[in-house]
């Protein structure tokens, strides 16, 4: 895909990105509306550890800074019209660690709220791209990192909420992944 397409398909995800409806700092409650593409309301409850921050990257809705100290993020993608297959995206992401050393931690698929849920945890040495969709962008290889994603499949469209990050701080983070994928709710 040329840089050109991509640089449009960046810029109408931004523009036409559902906003925050409500954020309940108390609760630590984040709801998105997505009512702009005619769908319901991802509901979830974020651990009160985890910060949203700015969005820096296009195709984020939302950020969240999960661990202040390593700045790891949890990064949040919706899309109405997903491009290929939950497990064509989650073997992307397994080619995004050096094959010599990856483990796969977890890979399962589960309903939460009549929602099919997909987890994928793996941990190795990550190949960080600045842009990860072009198989020719340049890498860095980051041992001892960790990815820990989820895939939540709705009739309006797919919800991706990802992190990456020192594998001790994505490991100390697991039991709030399953909080967080354990309270989804779609309205």
């Amino acid at each position: 895909m040329n840089k050109f397409l991509l640089l449009i398909i960046s810029f109408l995800l931004v523009s036409c990105a559902p906003k925050a409806k409500e954020i309940d700092q108390k609760l630590s409650r984040a709801i998105y509306d997505n009512s702009k593409l005619a769908s319901g309301t991802l509901e979830f409850v974020l651990p009160g550890s985890w910060q949203e921050t700015a969005v820096t990257k296009p195709m984020r809705l939302r950020q969240f800074v999960i661990d202040p100290i390593s700045q790891t993020e949890l990064a949040v993608f919706y899309f109405e019209n997903m491009q290929g297959t939950v497990q064509e995206n989650i073997d992307r992401w397994v080619n995004q660690f050096e094959s010599a050393n990856r483990k796969l931690i977890k890979q399962e698929a589960f309903n939460i709220a009549n929602i099919p849920i997909t987890v994928f945890y793996m941990t190795g040495t990550y190949l960080h791209s600045p842009n990860p969709m072009d198989v020719n962008s340049p890498k860095t290889p980051l041992a001892d990192h960790s990815m820990y994603a989820i895939i939540a499949e709705t009739a309006s469209g797919t919800w991706f909420l990802k992190s990456y990050g020192p594998s001790k701080v994505i490991g100390n983070q697991e039991s709030n992944f399953d909080k967080l994928v354990n309270s989804f709710v779609l309205r």
